[in-house]
């Protein structure tokens, strides 16, 4: 399995738009997209966005990001984001898949 961390820090007053955009797209992975196990929307106490996704391997993660929809949720975005950033992780241990 291949875990994704992605830190969205949106520019003021763009908050909601951002936040909003968001959760539509982790829905339409998690509907799409067999081996995207999880897409969750988190925030922190300083306004950043993130996700904490799960794919079962690097086929579904290659599936996930030649998407039209990923392509398109990058560009709405772009304007409205101050700062972004990826990390990338071997999951080691999830007893829930």
């Amino acid at each position: 399995m291949i875990g994704i961390m992605v830190q969205l820090y949106p520019k003021k007053g763009h908050e909601d738009l951002v936040q909003a955009e968001m959760k539509k797209f982790a829905s339409t992975c998690v509907e799409n997209e067999s081996g995207t196990l999880m897409y969750t929307i988190v925030k922190d106490d300083t306004g950043m966005l993130g996700t904490m996704e799960l794919y079962s391997d690097e086929k579904a993660l290659q599936v996930h990001a030649k998407t039209d929809y990923h392509d398109e949720l990058g560009a709405l975005l772009k304007p409205y984001v101050e700062k972004a950033s990826i990390n990338r992780f071997h999951v080691l241990h999830h007893p829930t898949a």
